[in-house]
C-alpha cells in the first residue's frame, strides 16, 4: 500500500537503468498526477503500473493515467489480492472493470499468495491458482500481462515459479535489496529458472520504509539507487530477456534525497 511520503522536486535524470515503476493511487490520498508524471519522464520511465481498485478506475486513477500518457509513459493496470490465488475468476473480473480506462495498454498483477497464513503448507494449490489467475487475465484481455514473483520461490517451489512465469507475458522479480551485489545474488536462482520459460523479466527495487533496512533504498540518496541499479543493468546487459529495473514505488523514489 502507498504511504504518506514527502515528495521532492523533479531533478535531472539519474537512473536510466530503472525504466518502470509502481504508482499506487489510494482513494484517500491520491498523488499529484502532473508532478508524478513529470518526475517519471525526467527519470526515463517508460512504463508505470497504476493501481486500480476492485470497483474500477476512480477519477484519480484516470487523472494519473492521463498525465503519465501525456508525458510519454505507457500505463498498465495494477491490481491484486491474495484471494485471487484461491478464486482466479476474481482476477478476470477485476481486469474487466479496470480496462474500461482506455489508456491502459497492459496489466500488472501483484497477488502474492506467499503472504497467506497457510503458506507454505498450501503452496502447491496456491501457486497453481496464481498461474490460473494470470492465464485467465491473459486470455480475457489479450494484453501483455506481467506478474510479480518473489525470487525465493525459484529455490523453494521451482516448478510453481516456472508455471506462473509461463502463464504470464513477463515477470517482475521482487529482488528487494539495496546493493547491486545483493540484488544479483538474491535474484540469481529466479533468473536461472526464467531461462527455461522464454519470458522477459525486470528486477525490482524498493524505496518504501521496511523493517529490514537492507531491502530498501528508503532513507538513502537518489544517487545510491542510480549507482546500484546501473551496476545491475551493466551486469545483465548480455541477457536478452532482461528488460531493466522497476522501482517500488514512484512516490517513494521522489522522496529520496
Amino acid at each position: 500500500m502507498s504511504r504518506a511520503i514527502a515528495v521532492r522536486p523533479v531533478g535531472p535524470l539519474t537512473t536510466p537503468a530503472a525504466n518502470a515503476a509502481w504508482v499506487w493511487v489510494p482513494e484517500t490520498e491520491p498523488p499529484d498526477a502532473e508532478a508524478l508524471a513529470r518526475f517519471a519522464r525526467a527519470r526515463g520511465i517508460r512504463e508505470a503500473f497504476v493501481s486500480v481498485p476492485w470497483h474500477g478506475p476512480t477519477d484519480a486513477v484516470r487523472a494519473t493515467t492521463a498525465a503519465l500518457t501525456a508525458h510519454g509513459v505507457r500505463v498498465s493496470a495494477l491490481g491484486g489480492d491474495v484471494g485471487w490465488a484461491r478464486d482466479p475468476a476474481l482476477a478476470q473480473a477485476w481486469a474487466r472493470r479496470a480496462l474500461v480506462e482506455p489508456r491502459f495498454t497492459g496489466v500488472h498483477l501483484d497477488i502474492e499468495p506467499w503472504t497467506l497464513p497457510d503458506w507454505p503448507e498450501q503452496a502447491g494449490p496456491l501457486l497453481a491458482g496464481l498461474a490460473r489467475a494470470v492465464a485467465a487475465v491473459v486470455r480475457s484481455t489479450g494484453l501483455p500481462v506481467a506478474v510479480d514473483l518473489t525470487p525465493g520461490l525459484a529455490r523453494t517451489h521451482r516448478s510453481g515459479f516456472v508455471s506462473v512465469a509461463r502463464a504470464a507475458t513477463s515477470v517482475t522479480v521482487m529482488s528487494y535489496r539495496d546493493t547491486a551485489s545483493a540484488i544479483l545474488e538474491f535474484s540469481a536462482e529466479a533468473r536461472r529458472a526464467l531461462r527455461s520459460t522464454g519470458r522477459d523479466y525486470r528486477l525490482a527495487v524498493d524505496t518504501l520504509p521496511s523493517g529490514d533496512a537492507h531491502t530498501t533504498f528508503f532513507g538513502q540518496a537518489a544517487g545510491d539507487l542510480a549507482r546500484e541499479t546501473g551496476t545491475v543493468a551493466e551486469s545483465l546487459a548480455a541477457d536478452a530477456r532482461f528488460s531493466g529495473l522497476a522501482v517500488h514505488d514512484l512516490r517513494g523514489w521522489m522522496s529520496l534525497a
